[in-house]
């Protein structure tokens, strides 16, 4: 299965915070969103799946606070990749499956003057089908735990922590 899709989106009287001037204050403001999103879905053998998707973004924005009409909206990454390996091994109902994502560089803050670096981070899943219709499955995000600091509005904050989350499914 492969899909694209391209995008214009104006957003008008959107509200943000801004913290430049030391007061955190309501800011309206108006955005144009342009870009291009990929993916493909492929089944590569006998139980085994691949997902890859991209996408390519241009958030400008077209009025806001003093210094930032033209400039990118903060925390938007233009380059955004994932791809997704999934085995589910054939007549034991076991599977495991791992991917990648991947943030390109943004702004810290909507004057632009902030810089965010690229992010990579590695995910991965164990399932098992108890029947047809149930799965249990553990997935873990961020897998090696990586604590990259990301910053939005001028405020940074960590990347989430490693997280295992366990579940179960049920299909009717």
């Amino acid at each position: 299965l492969l899909s694209a899709a391209v995008f214009e989106i104006e957003q008008e009287n959107g509200v943000v915070f801004d913290a430049s001037s030391g007061i955190n204050q309501q800011v309206q403001l108006d955005l144009r969103s342009r870009g291009l999103e990929l993916e493909a879905s492929a089944r590569l053998a006998d139980g085994l799946d691949l997902t890859a998707a991209y996408a390519l973004t241009d958030v400008e924005i077209e009025r806001g606070a003093v210094g930032t009409v033209g400039n990118t909206l903060s925390a938007t990454p233009r380059h955004l990749a994932s791809v997704w390996v999934d085995y589910a091994v054939p007549g034991t109902g076991f599977g495991l499956g791992g991917g990648l994502r991947y943030f390109g560089e943004s702004f810290g803050n909507d004057q632009n003057t902030i810089d965010n670096d690229d992010r990579l981070f590695a995910d991965a899943v164990a399932h098992y089908d108890l029947t047809d219709a149930v799965r249990v499955q553990l997935n873990a995000t961020n897998l090696f735990d990586a604590e990259d600091v990301t910053c939005s509005a001028g405020y940074c904050y960590r990347e989430q922590g490693r997280t295992l989350l366990a579940g179960v499914r049920y299909r009717f």
